[in-house]
């Protein structure tokens, strides 16, 4: 998790541009699955969080909303600002809006947001 100064703008964050064949090609076999990129947001925006997520030793260059990354960045942001529950904007180009909601004393983060199905089906599996 990469952290940055509390002065980054979210026009900053959003304008970040990996070079993702450099990133792949500078850690090797490291086993690094993904990078996540925060700052501060703005409280009063209803959005005091702000991310963007990039796993392109995963084939992902940039995941849009990743529920994953929230559970790491949770506990680290709720700590830092004093609070149990917070909005976090993922800055990605689609972008998608959580809320987390942190509770300290039996380590669990609570995860929320929406979502659209854009597949529905059956998968059938040959037991042998």
């Amino acid at each position: 998790m990469i952290v940055l100064d509390d002065t980054v703008s979210r026009a900053q964050l959003e304008g970040l541009k990996p070079n993702f064949t450099e990133l792949r090609n500078s850690v090797g076999d490291a086993g690094i699955r993904g990078v996540i990129v925060t700052c501060k947001g703005d409280i009063h925006s209803g959005a005091e969080v702000l991310s963007r997520f990039f796993a392109p030793w995963l084939g992902v260059d940039e995941d849009p909303v990743t529920g994953s990354a929230h559970s790491l960045l949770c506990p680290y942001w709720c700590k830092r600002l004093h609070r149990d529950h917070l909005q976090g904007p993922q800055c990605s180009a689609r972008g998608g809006d959580l809320t987390m909601e942190y509770n300290a004393n039996e380590n669990v983060v609570l995860i929320r947001g929406s979502a659209v199905t854009v597949i529905r089906g059956e998968i059938l599996c040959d037991e042998e």
